[in-house]
Protein backbone atom coordinates (compact mmCIF):
# COMPACT_ATOMS: atom_id res chain seq x y z
CA UNK A 1 0.00 0.00 0.00
CA UNK A 2 1.66 3.34 -0.76
CA UNK A 3 2.11 5.81 1.70
CA UNK A 4 0.08 9.28 1.99
CA UNK A 5 -1.90 11.91 3.83
CA UNK A 6 -5.61 10.78 3.65
CA UNK A 7 -7.93 14.21 4.08
CA UNK A 8 -10.80 12.10 3.31
CA UNK A 9 -13.85 11.01 5.37
CA UNK A 10 -14.30 7.66 3.72
CA UNK A 11 -11.79 5.24 3.08
CA UNK A 12 -11.83 1.44 2.28
CA UNK A 13 -9.38 -1.75 2.07
CA UNK A 14 -10.23 -4.33 0.43
CA UNK A 15 -8.72 -6.96 -1.29
CA UNK A 16 -5.54 -4.79 -0.82
CA UNK A 17 -6.86 -2.06 -2.99
CA UNK A 18 -7.75 1.45 -1.65
CA UNK A 19 -10.78 3.84 -2.39
CA UNK A 20 -10.55 7.22 -1.02
CA UNK A 21 -13.95 9.42 -1.38
CA UNK A 22 -13.52 13.43 0.06
CA UNK A 23 -15.81 15.10 2.43
CA UNK A 24 -16.11 18.57 2.84
CA UNK A 25 -15.56 18.42 6.57
CA UNK A 26 -11.82 16.29 5.76
CA UNK A 27 -9.78 19.34 6.11
CA UNK A 28 -10.53 19.39 10.53
CA UNK A 29 -8.63 16.28 10.26
CA UNK A 30 -4.46 14.78 9.09
CA UNK A 31 -5.13 11.28 9.43
CA UNK A 32 -3.37 8.63 7.54
CA UNK A 33 -3.80 4.52 7.47
CA UNK A 34 -0.33 2.07 6.12
CA UNK A 35 -1.45 -1.62 6.33
CA UNK A 36 -2.99 -1.68 9.77
CA UNK A 37 -0.87 1.31 10.89
CA UNK A 38 -3.07 4.73 11.72
CA UNK A 39 -1.25 8.21 12.23
CA UNK A 40 -2.35 11.51 13.31
CA UNK A 41 -0.39 14.05 12.44
CA UNK A 42 2.39 11.85 12.43
CA UNK A 43 2.23 10.11 15.53
CA UNK A 44 1.41 6.27 15.07
CA UNK A 45 -2.42 6.30 17.39
CA UNK A 46 -3.26 2.56 15.89
CA UNK A 47 -0.98 -0.21 15.59
CA UNK A 48 -3.85 -3.50 14.47
CA UNK A 49 -1.99 -6.33 13.60
CA UNK A 50 -5.28 -8.65 12.70
CA UNK A 51 -6.14 -9.63 9.63
CA UNK A 52 -7.69 -6.93 7.72
CA UNK A 53 -11.05 -7.12 5.18
CA UNK A 54 -11.69 -3.11 5.64
CA UNK A 55 -10.72 0.16 7.05
CA UNK A 56 -12.21 3.82 6.94
CA UNK A 57 -12.34 7.13 8.10
CA UNK A 58 -15.44 8.96 8.66
CA UNK A 59 -15.29 12.31 10.48
CA UNK A 60 -12.29 11.67 12.39
CA UNK A 61 -13.26 7.88 13.48
CA UNK A 62 -11.55 5.35 12.25
CA UNK A 63 -12.93 1.55 11.79
CA UNK A 64 -11.00 -1.60 10.69
CA UNK A 65 -13.39 -4.02 10.29
CA UNK A 66 -16.21 -2.32 10.35
CA UNK A 67 -14.83 -1.52 14.58
CA UNK A 68 -13.95 1.78 15.67
CA UNK A 69 -10.46 1.64 16.41
CA UNK A 70 -9.46 5.22 16.83
CA UNK A 71 -11.74 8.74 17.44
CA UNK A 72 -9.76 12.04 16.46
CA UNK A 73 -12.09 14.39 17.95
CA UNK A 74 -11.81 12.50 21.73
CA UNK A 75 -8.80 11.15 21.01
CA UNK A 76 -9.91 7.23 21.68
CA UNK A 77 -7.32 5.28 19.96
CA UNK A 78 -5.92 1.65 20.00
CA UNK A 79 -2.54 0.54 19.88
CA UNK A 80 0.78 3.23 20.53
CA UNK A 81 4.24 2.40 22.43
CA UNK A 82 3.35 -1.13 24.84
CA UNK A 83 6.95 -1.50 25.80
CA UNK A 84 5.36 -1.41 29.58
CA UNK A 85 2.73 -3.12 28.93
CA UNK A 86 1.56 -7.02 29.51
CA UNK A 87 -1.12 -9.16 30.17
CA UNK A 88 -2.19 -11.53 32.40
CA UNK A 89 -5.08 -14.17 30.86
CA UNK A 90 -5.78 -17.62 30.30
CA UNK A 91 -9.10 -19.83 28.88
CA UNK A 92 -11.35 -18.91 31.52
CA UNK A 93 -12.47 -16.35 35.18
CA UNK A 94 -10.75 -19.48 37.10
CA UNK A 95 -7.41 -19.72 34.76
CA UNK A 96 -6.82 -16.09 34.82
CA UNK A 97 -7.33 -15.95 38.86
CA UNK A 98 -4.80 -18.41 38.92
CA UNK A 99 -2.20 -16.52 36.95
CA UNK A 100 -2.80 -13.42 39.02
CA UNK A 101 -2.04 -15.82 42.13
CA UNK A 102 1.10 -17.00 40.31
CA UNK A 103 2.04 -14.03 39.22
CA UNK A 104 2.40 -12.41 42.52
CA UNK A 105 2.73 -15.07 45.49
CA UNK A 106 5.02 -17.64 46.65
CA UNK A 107 4.21 -18.25 49.89
CA UNK A 108 1.11 -17.76 51.61
CA UNK A 109 0.07 -18.93 55.04
CA UNK A 110 -3.54 -17.90 54.50
CA UNK A 111 -6.42 -18.28 51.02
CA UNK A 112 -9.67 -16.25 50.44
CA UNK A 113 -11.89 -18.16 48.48
CA UNK A 114 -15.38 -17.00 46.75
CA UNK A 115 -17.43 -18.18 44.31
CA UNK A 116 -15.91 -17.04 40.73
CA UNK A 117 -19.38 -16.98 39.85
CA UNK A 118 -21.13 -13.34 41.43
CA UNK A 119 -19.44 -10.27 42.10
CA UNK A 120 -20.67 -9.33 45.74
CA UNK A 121 -18.76 -11.90 47.90
CA UNK A 122 -15.93 -11.01 46.02
CA UNK A 123 -15.83 -7.67 45.94
CA UNK A 124 -16.67 -7.70 49.79
CA UNK A 125 -13.61 -10.25 50.05
CA UNK A 126 -10.99 -8.08 48.42
CA UNK A 127 -10.13 -5.82 51.02
CA UNK A 128 -10.29 -8.26 53.81
CA UNK A 129 -7.82 -10.65 51.28
CA UNK A 130 -5.55 -7.80 51.17
CA UNK A 131 -5.29 -6.94 54.72
CA UNK A 132 -4.21 -10.26 55.67
CA UNK A 133 -2.10 -10.88 52.67
CA UNK A 134 -3.89 -13.94 51.13
CA UNK A 135 -4.62 -14.64 47.79
CA UNK A 136 -8.21 -14.48 46.31
CA UNK A 137 -9.14 -17.77 44.83
CA UNK A 138 -12.17 -18.19 42.67
CA UNK A 139 -14.12 -21.38 42.74
CA UNK A 140 -16.20 -23.06 40.47
CA UNK A 141 -19.80 -24.30 41.32
CA UNK A 142 -19.82 -27.72 42.67
CA UNK A 143 -16.37 -28.73 42.21
CA UNK A 144 -12.80 -27.89 42.95
CA UNK A 145 -10.28 -28.17 40.47
CA UNK A 146 -6.82 -30.06 40.56
CA UNK A 147 -4.90 -26.77 39.67
CA UNK A 148 -6.54 -24.98 42.89
CA UNK A 149 -5.62 -27.59 45.17
CA UNK A 150 -1.86 -27.94 43.37
CA UNK A 151 -1.70 -23.86 43.67
CA UNK A 152 -2.48 -23.84 47.45
CA UNK A 153 -0.28 -26.69 47.94
CA UNK A 154 2.87 -24.99 46.33
CA UNK A 155 1.95 -22.05 48.59
CA UNK A 156 1.83 -23.69 51.82
CA UNK A 157 -1.61 -22.43 52.56
CA UNK A 158 -2.72 -23.55 55.75
CA UNK A 159 -5.90 -21.59 56.80
CA UNK A 160 -8.63 -21.01 54.31
CA UNK A 161 -11.22 -17.84 54.76
CA UNK A 162 -14.76 -19.33 52.51
CA UNK A 163 -16.69 -15.98 51.82
CA UNK A 164 -20.83 -17.17 51.09
CA UNK A 165 -22.93 -19.18 51.92
CA UNK A 166 -23.37 -22.90 51.11
CA UNK A 167 -25.20 -21.75 48.02
CA UNK A 168 -22.21 -19.93 46.89
CA UNK A 169 -19.46 -22.77 47.97
CA UNK A 170 -21.24 -26.16 48.99
CA UNK A 171 -20.20 -27.96 52.20
CA UNK A 172 -19.14 -30.39 49.47
CA UNK A 173 -16.52 -28.49 48.09
CA UNK A 174 -15.47 -27.74 51.52
CA UNK A 175 -14.84 -31.05 52.53
CA UNK A 176 -12.76 -31.74 49.23
CA UNK A 177 -10.46 -28.42 49.82
CA UNK A 178 -10.21 -30.10 53.88
CA UNK A 179 -9.80 -33.36 52.82
CA UNK A 180 -7.04 -32.82 49.79
CA UNK A 181 -5.24 -30.13 52.11
CA UNK A 182 -5.66 -30.51 55.73
CA UNK A 183 -6.15 -27.05 56.46
CA UNK A 184 -8.12 -25.24 59.29
CA UNK A 185 -11.33 -23.67 57.45
CA UNK A 186 -13.68 -20.76 58.64
CA UNK A 187 -16.61 -19.87 57.00
CA UNK A 188 -17.86 -15.49 56.61
CA UNK A 189 -21.34 -15.67 55.64
CA UNK A 190 -24.23 -14.56 56.24
CA UNK A 191 -28.64 -14.44 55.04
CA UNK A 192 -28.03 -12.45 51.76
CA UNK A 193 -24.69 -10.80 50.27
CA UNK A 194 -25.47 -7.24 52.40
CA UNK A 195 -24.68 -9.16 55.90
CA UNK A 196 -22.37 -11.20 54.15
CA UNK A 197 -20.47 -7.68 54.19
CA UNK A 198 -21.10 -6.64 57.18
CA UNK A 199 -19.54 -9.65 58.57
CA UNK A 200 -16.65 -9.32 56.35
CA UNK A 201 -16.25 -5.48 57.43
CA UNK A 202 -16.73 -6.86 61.61
CA UNK A 203 -13.01 -9.22 60.44
CA UNK A 204 -11.22 -6.23 59.08
CA UNK A 205 -11.01 -4.65 62.38
CA UNK A 206 -10.48 -0.90 63.10
CA UNK A 207 -10.04 1.21 60.12
CA UNK A 208 -10.60 4.66 59.79
CA UNK A 209 -12.10 4.61 56.25
CA UNK A 210 -14.67 2.72 54.66
CA UNK A 211 -16.18 2.68 51.01
CA UNK A 212 -19.96 1.75 50.08
CA UNK A 213 -20.76 0.72 46.76
CA UNK A 214 -23.73 0.05 45.13
CA UNK A 215 -25.11 -4.18 45.99
CA UNK A 216 -27.04 -4.44 42.78
CA UNK A 217 -24.48 -3.43 40.16
CA UNK A 218 -20.44 -3.84 39.88
CA UNK A 219 -19.33 -1.57 37.25
CA UNK A 220 -18.57 1.54 39.94
CA UNK A 221 -18.10 -0.84 42.78
CA UNK A 222 -15.12 -2.14 40.90
CA UNK A 223 -12.78 0.29 40.82
CA UNK A 224 -13.64 0.72 44.73
CA UNK A 225 -10.92 -1.58 45.11
CA UNK A 226 -8.07 0.53 44.34
CA UNK A 227 -8.48 2.49 47.03
CA UNK A 228 -9.74 -0.25 49.45
CA UNK A 229 -6.37 -1.15 49.34
CA UNK A 230 -4.59 1.98 49.61
CA UNK A 231 -6.91 3.16 52.34
CA UNK A 232 -6.75 -0.53 54.27
CA UNK A 233 -10.91 -0.07 54.56
CA UNK A 234 -13.78 -2.16 54.08
CA UNK A 235 -15.80 -2.10 50.96
CA UNK A 236 -19.33 -2.24 52.31
CA UNK A 237 -22.30 -2.81 49.72
CA UNK A 238 -25.28 -0.21 50.94
CA UNK A 239 -28.33 -0.95 52.60
CA UNK A 240 -30.02 0.60 56.21
CA UNK A 241 -28.19 -2.05 58.48
CA UNK A 242 -25.25 -1.27 57.09
CA UNK A 243 -25.36 2.07 56.80
CA UNK A 244 -26.47 2.06 60.77
CA UNK A 245 -23.42 0.19 61.27
CA UNK A 246 -21.08 2.71 59.66
CA UNK A 247 -22.54 5.28 61.55
CA UNK A 248 -22.36 3.97 64.77
CA UNK A 249 -18.43 3.14 64.62
CA UNK A 250 -16.86 5.74 66.06
CA UNK A 251 -13.13 4.86 64.72
CA UNK A 252 -14.46 5.77 61.51
CA UNK A 253 -13.51 9.29 60.44
CA UNK A 254 -13.98 9.13 56.32
CA UNK A 255 -16.61 7.17 54.41
CA UNK A 256 -16.59 7.57 51.05
CA UNK A 257 -19.54 6.77 48.58
CA UNK A 258 -18.93 5.06 44.61
CA UNK A 259 -21.14 6.15 42.35
CA UNK A 260 -23.61 8.29 41.12
CA UNK A 261 -26.91 8.55 43.00
CA UNK A 262 -28.67 5.93 40.52
CA UNK A 263 -26.48 2.90 42.02
CA UNK A 264 -26.24 4.61 45.47
CA UNK A 265 -28.92 6.54 46.34
CA UNK A 266 -28.48 9.57 49.17
CA UNK A 267 -27.69 7.84 52.48
CA UNK A 268 -27.44 9.89 55.57
CA UNK A 269 -24.01 9.60 57.21
CA UNK A 270 -23.48 11.15 60.62
CA UNK A 271 -22.04 14.85 61.23
CA UNK A 272 -19.37 13.74 63.19
CA UNK A 273 -17.86 11.85 59.78
CA UNK A 274 -16.16 12.94 56.71
CA UNK A 275 -18.25 11.88 53.65
CA UNK A 276 -17.89 12.36 49.99
CA UNK A 277 -18.90 10.51 46.92
CA UNK A 278 -16.85 9.68 44.10
CA UNK A 279 -18.53 9.52 40.92
CA UNK A 280 -18.32 10.45 37.27
CA UNK A 281 -20.76 11.53 33.83
CA UNK A 282 -20.23 6.71 33.41
CA UNK A 283 -18.37 4.19 34.86
CA UNK A 284 -14.86 5.03 33.11
CA UNK A 285 -14.68 8.60 34.15
CA UNK A 286 -15.62 6.91 37.57
CA UNK A 287 -12.38 4.84 37.73
CA UNK A 288 -10.20 7.81 36.93
CA UNK A 289 -11.85 9.95 39.55
CA UNK A 290 -10.80 7.67 42.02
CA UNK A 291 -7.69 7.22 41.06
CA UNK A 292 -7.34 10.81 41.43
CA UNK A 293 -7.52 9.62 45.22
CA UNK A 294 -4.91 7.00 45.09
CA UNK A 295 -2.39 8.23 42.22
CA UNK A 296 -0.70 5.37 41.93
CA UNK A 297 2.59 4.23 39.99
CA UNK A 298 1.25 1.47 38.27
CA UNK A 299 -2.19 0.43 36.50
CA UNK A 300 -4.12 -2.68 36.47
CA UNK A 301 -6.55 -1.99 33.56
CA UNK A 302 -10.02 -4.44 33.04
CA UNK A 303 -13.04 -4.34 31.13
CA UNK A 304 -15.84 -2.07 32.31
CA UNK A 305 -18.41 -4.34 31.50
CA UNK A 306 -17.57 -7.85 32.86
CA UNK A 307 -16.60 -8.25 36.21
CA UNK A 308 -14.86 -11.80 36.72
CA UNK A 309 -11.43 -11.10 35.86
CA UNK A 310 -11.66 -7.72 37.44
CA UNK A 311 -11.81 -9.40 40.39
CA UNK A 312 -8.80 -11.12 40.50
CA UNK A 313 -7.05 -7.36 40.37
CA UNK A 314 -6.53 -7.54 44.14
CA UNK A 315 -3.90 -10.75 44.09
CA UNK A 316 -1.69 -7.88 41.93
CA UNK A 317 -1.94 -5.30 44.61
CA UNK A 318 -0.22 -7.41 47.46
CA UNK A 319 3.16 -8.31 48.38
CA UNK A 320 4.76 -5.32 46.56
CA UNK A 321 5.40 -1.56 47.59
CA UNK A 322 3.82 -0.15 44.87
CA UNK A 323 0.75 1.84 44.57
CA UNK A 324 -2.37 0.49 42.57
CA UNK A 325 -4.88 2.17 39.93
CA UNK A 326 -7.85 0.31 38.89
CA UNK A 327 -9.05 1.31 35.22
CA UNK A 328 -12.18 0.90 33.42
CA UNK A 329 -11.96 0.64 29.58
CA UNK A 330 -14.23 -0.57 27.13
CA UNK A 331 -13.14 -3.80 25.11
CA UNK A 332 -12.36 -2.14 21.68
CA UNK A 333 -11.76 1.72 22.84
CA UNK A 334 -10.24 3.28 25.73
CA UNK A 335 -10.62 7.38 26.67
CA UNK A 336 -8.33 10.02 26.38
CA UNK A 337 -7.60 10.03 30.47
CA UNK A 338 -6.77 6.67 30.86
CA UNK A 339 -5.07 6.38 28.06
CA UNK A 340 -2.51 8.75 29.26
CA UNK A 341 -1.95 7.04 32.23
CA UNK A 342 -1.46 3.75 30.34
CA UNK A 343 0.95 5.19 28.25
CA UNK A 344 2.88 7.24 31.24
CA UNK A 345 2.77 4.01 34.24
CA UNK A 346 3.50 -0.09 33.98
CA UNK A 347 0.39 -1.86 33.39
CA UNK A 348 -1.19 -5.00 33.71
CA UNK A 349 -4.11 -5.81 31.17
CA UNK A 350 -5.95 -8.07 32.88
CA UNK A 351 -8.17 -10.80 31.40
CA UNK A 352 -8.59 -12.07 27.81
CA UNK A 353 -8.95 -10.67 24.52
CA UNK A 354 -12.67 -11.01 24.73
CA UNK A 355 -12.92 -8.70 27.32
CA UNK A 356 -10.26 -6.49 26.44
CA UNK A 357 -9.38 -6.46 22.38
CA UNK A 358 -5.73 -6.71 21.67
CA UNK A 359 -5.78 -3.60 19.12
CA UNK A 360 -6.28 -1.03 21.90
CA UNK A 361 -2.44 -1.63 22.97
CA UNK A 362 -1.52 -5.42 20.80
CA UNK A 363 -1.12 -7.08 23.97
Amino acid sequence: MKRGFLKAAVVSLVLGTMFVSTDINAESYNIRMDEGKVYNNEKLVVDYTGEIFSQRIENGKVYINDKLVYDADSDNIGSTDSSNISRISGEDRYETNLKSINNNFKKSDYAVVVSGEGYADALSASPYAKKINAPLFFLNKNSVSDKIITTMKSLGVKNIEIIGGNNSISNIQENIIKSKLGVNINRITGSDRYETSKNIYSKMGDSTSAIVVSGQDFPDALSSVSLAAELNAPIVLNNEENIRNINSNNSLENVYIVGGERSVPSISIESKKNSERISGVDRYETSMKIYEKVRGNKNILVSGKVFPDSLSAVNLMQNNADKWNLLLTNKDSINKNTKELVEKNTTIILGGTESISKTLFNK
